[in-house]
């Protein structure tokens, strides 16, 4: 996956960062020939738009920071076949990705790296 940033912006007085970009990627597909697949194709390469948020709201005694972390992920379709087709009308690949952050103190705090 490679990822070309539209926009990066952090915000130092809330530790929140939104981030915007162009992401392209390669598909690794693996089939085995374990029943009966419905015809299709596949595109080894696909691409579309990320969108993500992350915030760092506690910050612990010894300075170490938690936060969340949110990205959605909206893409060109990989595949075709009878239930993805390519006159549908929104045929695509799409994430959803939520986690927690934990940043250690010390040298990779943002505040030490500006």
């Amino acid at each position: 996956m490679l990822r070309l940033p539209l926009l990066k912006r952090h915000f130092p007085d809330a530790e929140c960062r939104l981030k915007i970009g162009f992401v392209g990627q390669y598909n690794f597909v693996n089939l085995s020939g374990a029943g009966t697949l419905p015809d299709f194709s596949i595109d080894n390469f696909s691409s579309g738009m990320a969108m993500g948020f992350s915030a760092l709201p506690w910050q612990l005694k010894n300075g170490a920071k938690l936060g969340l972390e949110m990205e959605l992920y909206r893409g060109s379709r990989i595949y075709t076949d009878f239930y993805n087709q390519a006159d549908f009308d929104m045929p695509g690949s799409a994430y959803g990705r939520f986690g927690f952050v934990f940043q250690p103190a010390g040298k990779f705090s943002q505040s030490e790296r500006n």
